[in-house]
């Protein structure tokens, strides 16, 4: 196969991406030793909107199985070599969204990370600066479509550049953690994502500003504390992910599973996925 060949746009776009996700030292070690906090080794994720990988790297690294939505096809051929590597990867060149079909993309060349679905999201980056140029036509499938295929999974990492609460229309059970994107930009779609969320069940939140690896509260937030939180700051003026911890009730009582004591490669604060309950008399 020949070299492929990028238009300098492209270029710029993709070593752009590379600098921001790949060059940081240490990046992918503190990123793995951050999901091994509270994600189980064996499990499963879904990392949508995958873009070069780095996400999906860690996943991996931390013992999960993972399933990567990217569908710019500059980054999903390239994921497309990293599945080749890594056999618990699986790409598929597709978005994701409310329900299944097709999604115009409109293109960032020289930022790419910003290509999005969302009219909205649109306008605010190009009150940004951001140009885009050229649409594209994708295949996009639900999050129920892939739980029906994969099975329900204990991670979602959804970075959709303001698709996030349509692709949560697509997702009828509840995952164990769901982390999705949040600009202070557009508290209310946060807030319509945290609804959409505790519409399938009960959750608690965290969040982490940045590319951080921390949880910015000591431990996950009731619904009513978190949303009075995101108006306040840093989450009001800092752009990060939101992390939703499902919670499990087990004869009456919350169950959550933390990091084990003295794990120095565990996160603070947050619960794992939950266990199920025990059945009577277990």
């Amino acid at each position: 196969m020949p070299p492929e060949r990028l238009a300098s746009g492209e270029l710029w776009g993709l070593l752009r991406s590379q600098l921001l996700y790949r060059f940081p030292p240490f990046a992918h070690r503190r990123l793995v030793r951050f999901y091994r906090g509270f994600l189980p080794a064996g499990g499963l994720a879904f990392d949508i909107g995958a873009h070069l990988g780095n996400r999906s790297l860690a996943l991996l690294a931390a013992g999960l199985r993972v399933v990567a939505l990217e569908p710019q096809p500059l980054f999903a051929r390239r994921l497309a070599v990293l599945a080749r590597r890594h056999p618990k990867l699986t790409v598929l060149p597709v978005a994701a969204a409310a329900a299944p079909g097709r999604l115009t993309l409109a293109l960032s060349p020289r930022t790419p990370t910003v290509a999005t679905a969302s009219p909205d999201f649109r306008a605010l980056m190009e009150q940004a600066g951001v140009r885009y140029a050229g649409t594209l036509a994708v295949e996009a499938v639900t999050l129920d479509q892939l739980v029906a295929r994969f099975g329900l999974p204990d991670f979602v990492k959804i970075d959709a550049e303001g698709m996030e609460r349509e692709i949560l229309l697509g997702l009828s059970a509840p995952p164990a953690v769901v982390a999705f994107e949040h600009l202070p930009q557009r508290l209310q779609a946060s807030r319509d994502c945290l609804a959409r969320l505790l519409a399938l069940g009960p959750f608690r939140f965290n969040a982490v500003t940045g590319e951080g690896r921390r949880f910015h509260f000591p431990s996950p937030l009731d619904p009513e504390e978190f949303g009075a939180a995101l108006a306040r700051p840093p989450l009001s003026r800092r752009a990060g992910d939101i992390y939703a911890f499902r919670i499990t009730r087990c004869a009456g009582e919350e169950t959550a599973v933390r990091p084990a004591d003295g794990d120095p490669a565990a996160a603070p604060g947050p619960p794992s996925a939950p266990p199920e309950c025990p059945p009577p008399g277990g």
